[in-house]
């Protein structure tokens, strides 16, 4: 599973009538640490705010690969609305920035 394909995955389920079970919050985490490093802000921002409107919070290792996402991200090259959605998903998530960030 890509980074898109991820991302899309997680946005289907943005609806007031299913919530995500464990599994399926276990595997998405699983797969956003492998295919963390390949994310341009669109797919980053995407997965974090589905995972806010899901009310998750990620897990630990998954926070410190966001942070490093992010990073990435942003040195290369992320619009003003990514950038503010991004630091959007932040707050949403109670993420607590790394230095880098």
């Amino acid at each position: 599973m890509s980074a898109d394909e991820l991302s899309r995955s997680i946005s289907c389920f943005k609806t007031d009538f299913y919530i995500p079970n464990e599994s399926v919050f276990e595997c998405w985490e699983s797969r956003f640490i492998k295919v963390s490093d390949t994310f341009d802000s669109r797919n980053l921002v995407q997965s974090f705010n589905s995972f806010a409107k899901c009310n998750r919070q990620p897990s630990e290792s998954m926070m410190n690969q966001w942070n490093a996402a992010f990073v990435k991200v942003c040195k290369t090259n992320i619009d003003q609305r990514s950038l503010s959605l991004a630091l959007h998903a932040f707050d949403l998530l109670s993420i607590l920035p790394t230095e880098d960030v």
